[in-house]
């Protein structure tokens, strides 16, 4: 099993550019061609046999069903979510990428 590094299923955040690192696209067939591409990577290196599973976290459940339904058609196995409703203070605060980018990790240890 291979597990894709994790995603975060915030639509209003697709197809920015933070540290020159893209987001996932926002329309379905963008994302499932980009799913897609990095599912033929891993099947290209380890065999069409591997279980490729993908960590998703999400603050509002429609935009984690969405991530996940185009997960699975674009061939994706298991979908592990980590929904957390403490996610919610900061996404109001505008600071829930303070989780995620390294330039606000002084902030999160305060």
């Amino acid at each position: 099993m291979v597990q894709l590094g994790a995603y975060l299923a915030d639509p209003p955040a697709y197809s920015l550019k933070v540290h020159e690192i893209p987001v996932l696209p926002a329309d379905k067939d963008s994302y499932i061609s980009f799913l897609k591409n990095e599912f033929l990577k891993v099947r290209e290196t380890l065999g069409n046999g591997v279980i490729i599973c993908m960590n998703l976290a999400t603050i509002k459940l429609e935009w984690g069903l969405e991530a996940t339904e185009f997960f699975y058609e674009a061939g994706g196995d298991i979908a592990e979510w980590n929904f957390h409703g403490t996610y919610e203070p900061y996404y109001k605060q505008g600071k829930l990428k303070a989780m995620v980018y390294p330039e606000n990790r002084d902030e999160l240890f305060k």
